[in-house]
């Protein structure tokens, strides 16, 4: 498929989903035989089909490819299809092999096999090869259209070089004879595609018929026809306990069968096989007081028919949920607020297969009020909420309170004065936060108006002071003395450190000082010792004793006053 007609397909889908919605998950394409192939002269005629999973679905796309070398497309019959519109005409390409289509409703449809479109093909030889579904598309009828396509059936045939056969080998039954007693026991049908005979099948395609045979049955003869009480003939023809037979037409068929051994034929076994695969048709939304209007609780009026299984229910939405199912053809809504509503009804029939139809609903509303005045700061599970303004005269008042999520956590309903003033009081313990008063004018039928917004009220606890316009609380009383003991904490952590500095710097010094006191005493000591080593001790030797002696004690006398300032520093 080229870019611009999956461009258009898209666009189309959309726009057609705007119409309906519901929840989408999966769907699926089918191809399957109309009746099973039994001689290579005739046409064979594959049906193309929806199985939307319980999902509503109103667009699909797909290309087709079959074998040229063993069919060619003689026409292509679409006049069953649930589509009412084709953004490409099926067509098809004998040469290629191919066979192309997009189509789409207005409608939404559900059901097992919805019919898109049958396909007859001519034979042109013998062979087996495979019917393939490529660019498959299906889009839910949800208001996105989204693709719910997830797998496509296709179908592999073989047609044979005889010019007849049979599909199914009947075969002789070879058996030994067994001698009754009485007439052969009827065990029942064994059929999967069709387990209840008591219910509507919304499927068709070719299905298998079991049976057992006892072993004293020589005979078996079987009809399917649309006569709930046949009496197949006689036949002398002993079948295995087995038959496939083509998919069944839309309506009620019945199978008969009846056996026979050496004491004669047994009473005929009926079974119900219902079928309808064709969704209710189409029908209108209509409402009493027109699709846009004042009256909050408008009745609307729908009515389907189904040719096969009747119509069982119907479903009606509001903006996606699900308002009612009923069997009734109208459904008078609770007050809707103002603004346009998406009304969709979904009629469904008793094989389950569906259509929806969609109609967009607008509620008139009527004046807003007005909010003169609210008190905007109140305290904490303490305060309440004043509110007053005016709106028409002998309404309602509806009073909401949201907070920050938009959750309505308080409501009052009060009445408006004849000169169209009201005033409210509500009285709700608020935690800490943000709020507003929504305020909504409601009449005597319940039609409101669109709801107006105040400005932010700021729930806040108590202050425990007052300082100016500024109030603290006690909250943020406890925050301000952690940070004053904080800040006392860090300023003496910082004095003290530098005071270890200073007196670290101290200490250092009066170190100094002390060693080179040592240190120079050490030197004229060591002078004194060498001068006085020898034992001889002369003028000159006396000169130089007594002068380092004054030296020393004049150095002493100095440092002692030094020493000691550093010391006392220190202390300090």
């Amino acid at each position: 498929m080229s870019l611009a007609t999956k461009i258009k397909f898209g666009l189309v889908s959309l726009l057609v989903g705007l119409a309906v919605f519901s929840s989408a998950q999966a769907a699926t394409l089918e191809l399957a035989l109309e009746k099973g192939i039994t001689s290579s002269k005739d046409d064979i005629v594959v049906l193309v089909t929806i199985n939307s999973e319980g999902q509503d679905v109103n667009t699909a796309q797909a290309s087709i490819s079959f074998p040229a070398n063993l069919l060619s497309v003689n026409k292509v019959d679409r006049t069953s299809s649930i589509f009412s519109f084709w953004l490409e005409e099926p067509s098809f390409d004998n040469t290629k092999g191919t066979i192309r289509f997009v189509g789409g409703s207005t409608s939404g449809f559900t059901g097992a096999s919805l019919k898109v479109m049958s396909i007859s093909f001519r034979v042109k030889g013998s062979g087996s090869g495979r019917l393939g579904i490529t660019d498959g598309a299906i889009t839910a009828s949800d208001g996105t259209g989204s693709n719910v396509y997830t797998t496509a059936k296709g179908l592999d045939i073989n047609i044979p070089a005889t010019a007849d056969f049979q599909a199914v080998k009947v075969e002789q039954a070879r058996r030994a004879a067994v001698t009754a007693k009485e007439l052969p026991a009827l065990l029942g049908f064994d059929i999967p595609f069709y387990p209840d005979q008591t219910k509507w099948n919304n499927r068709s395609a070719s299905f298998q018929v079991k049976w057992k045979i006892s072993p004293d049955t020589s005979q078996a003869a079987m009809v399917l026809n649309d006569k709930p009480n046949t009496i197949p003939a006689a036949s002398a023809e002993a079948l295995t306990g087995s038959r496939i037979f083509p998919a069944l037409k839309d309506g009620v068929s019945y199978l008969h069968l009846r056996l026979a051994n050496n004491i004669g034929w047994s009473e005929t076994l009926h079974y119900r096989i219902a079928v309808d695969t064709t969704p209710p048709a189409a029908f209108k939304i209509t409402s009493d007081v027109g699709l846009k209007t004042g009256e909050p609780r408008p009745t609307i009026s729908f009515a389907s028919s189904d040719l096969a299984s009747g119509v069982n229910n119907y479903v009606v939405r509001l903006d996606g949920d699900i308002a009612t199912t009923t069997s009734a053809t109208s459904y008078k809504f609770s007050p809707l607020l103002p603004g346009i509503h998406q009304v969709m009804v979904q009629a469904v029939d008793n094989a389950g297969n569906s259509i929806s139809q969609t109609v967009a609903l607008e509620i008139l509303p009527i004046e807003s009020p007005k909010i003169a005045y609210v008190n905007n700061r109140i305290v904490v599970n303490e305060g309440s909420i004043i509110a007053g303004g005016t709106a028409l005269p002998g309404v309602d008042l509806v009073a909401q309170v949201q907070n920050s999520k938009n959750q309505i956590v308080a409501e009052q309903v009060v009445p408006v004065d004849s000169k169209g003033n009201w005033n409210v009081t509500i009285i709700k313990a608020l935690t800490s936060g943000d709020y507003k008063l929504l305020a909504t004018a409601r009449d005597e039928k319940m039609a409101s108006s669109f709801p107006v917004v105040s400005e932010i009220i700021k729930a806040r606890p108590r202050p425990i002071l007052v300082i100016g316009n500024l109030e603290i609380t006690p909250t943020w009383f406890f925050v301000l003395l952690i940070l004053a003991l904080l800040g006392s904490f860090s300023a003496g952590w910082l004095a003290y450190r530098n005071w270890r500095g200073q007196l670290g710097r101290r200490v250092v010094v009066a170190e100094r000082d002390v060693l080179n006191i040592l240190s120079n005493l050490d030197k004229d000591l060591s002078k004194l010792l060498k001068n006085l080593s020898d034992g001889d001790i002369d003028k000159t030797d006396m000169a130089e004793i007594e002068y380092n002696l004054k030296k020393m004690k004049d150095y002493l006398d100095k440092s002692r006053r030094y020493v000691v300032d550093n010391i006392k520093e220190i202390n300090d």
